[in-house]
């Protein structure tokens, strides 16, 4: 049988050694070694070595998925019986009530940042979304803010904080 033929067989087998049309070295899902001595016929079985991975860079590999983390909050605005301008400033923040550390705004979709307006008629929803920093984790509620030089700014106030960092809002 070839060595390619047995490998195809095996699911996780991996062929280390080959000479002299024998398999000698045998490898099982990485962990699990078998040398094999065809002449005698004996088997030698040889776990590999477990890679241990210090405590501080798990911690610190785990703060930094938790900063690349981003909260995503889609807001649906009904218009009512008036048209009108609709847009959304770039220094718009959510604001932990904890801790009252600031997370900026990344990116938005479907409305315009100033200083460009969107137009929307009357009686017309709009769904839009605005993508955040993360929220720090010890964050119960916050608020989202946006702190503009003229009225009709968001506000939306003491938002919970939830597991997914998904979050539905409604403007009217």
């Amino acid at each position: 049988m070839a060595k390619s033929q047995l490998s195809g067989l095996v699911a996780g087998l991996k062929i280390s050694s080959y000479k002299d049309g024998k398999f000698t070295e045998i490898s099982f899902f990485s962990n699990l070694k078998i040398t094999l001595d065809l002449d005698n016929m004996s088997r030698t079985f040889r776990e590999q070595p477990q890679i241990q991975i210090p405590k501080e860079l798990k911690e610190e590999l785990a703060t930094q998925t938790e900063t690349e983390s981003q909260v995503i909050v889609h807001i649906n605005y009904f218009t009512g019986p008036n048209a009108g301008l609709l847009r959304v400033w770039n220094n718009t923040y959510l604001e932990c009530k904890d801790s009252k550390i600031k997370s900026r705004l990344l990116f938005s979709d479907n409305i315009a940042i100033y200083p460009e307006w969107r137009e929307v008629d009357a009686y017309t929803t709009v769904n839009f979304t605005l993508l955040f920093e993360n929220l720090p984790k010890e964050c119960n509620s916050f608020d989202l803010i946006e702190d503009i030089p003229e009225e009709g700014g968001f506000l939306f106030r003491d938002i919970p904080k939830n597991s997914s960092n998904v979050y539905s809002l409604k403007l009217m």
